[in-house]
């Protein structure tokens, strides 16, 4: 079985670095921050731009890696520890069950500022768009009650952190130790596009590629959320470390991954 994940205290006996080199990149790039979530209950709110509004498209259980938010990480490596209130949800294979949400906990938690459209499967979810707001199985429509305790949160520290398999290549390339198999770095690229997707919902393929296209001429690198970019043209994306490890990749591919990410 094709491990998803690591954890920290695993990474130096399974790779030629450990969890000191991973955070002193955490501290250094924008690298996303995970964690496993294991059976937690979350409401799915899907975010409306440029307002406050979310819309709510159920509740799920979910098993699997969970993405901090940019505060979180940004209070981890200051304070050595973060409650986790909202995150977002890594992969709809690990949702294994949706339901309705209690209004009287939204109005509690969101006070107004929502609207509630259910998705009717699973599969109309879109995750990128989604905060997902951690709550206690209490919390769960015909259990909470006026009185029932809202979610605390929960408390983790760098060593819950995990490593997901797609970032295993970022890393070695980074600290400069010997790239693995080539699809090993496709799929260091792929997660790249997962991150702008996020950030962009409302692109499709050529568009994003154009923006990124845009912002690397302009020395933005909003669109390279993984510092990974080294030149960049109309056709072809050359990404890795510039004069150590270089590699290249046609639009027409990027714009395959990116169907594959929209999945």
């Amino acid at each position: 079985m094709q491990k998803q994940y690591y954890r920290m205290p695993e990474l130096a006996t399974k790779f030629s670095f450990d969890k000191y080199d991973f955070r002193y990149l955490c501290e250094n790039t924008n690298v996303p921050l995970n964690i496993f979530s294991y059976a937690n209950y979350f409401i799915l709110a899907e975010r409306v731009p440029k307002t406050l509004k979310r819309i709510i498209r159920g509740v799920v259980s979910y098993n699997g890696v969970v993405e901090l938010s940019l505060r979180d990480k940004s209070i981890l490596l200051k304070n050595k520890s973060v409650v986790i209130h909202t995150a977002t949800l890594s992969n709809i294979k690990g949702i294994q069950l949706l339901e309705s949400c209690s209004r009287e906990l939204l109005i509690q938690l969101l006070n107004e500022r929502f609207e509630i459209d259910y998705v009717s499967r699973i599969a109309d979810i879109d995750l990128s768009k989604c905060d997902a707001i951690l709550i206690n199985e209490t919390n769960r429509d015909m259990i909470h009650e006026p009185n029932t305790p809202l979610p605390k949160g929960v408390t983790i520290e760098f060593d819950d952190l995990v490593l997901k398999n797609e970032l295993v290549e970022w890393c070695k390339l980074q600290l400069g130790i010997n790239a693995g198999k080539a699809d090993g770095r496709e799929h260091l690229m792929k997660e790249q596009i997962k991150l702008i997707q996020k950030e962009h919902p409302e692109l499709g393929g050529s568009k994003l590629y154009h923006r990124m296209l845009e912002n690397f001429q302009q020395e933005n690198d909003t669109t390279d959320p993984l510092s990974i970019l080294i030149e960049m043209d109309r056709e072809e994306i050359i990404w890795g470390k510039a004069g150590q490890q270089e590699y290249r990749m046609s639009k027409k591919r990027f714009l395959n991954i990116f169907a594959e990410v929209k999945k």
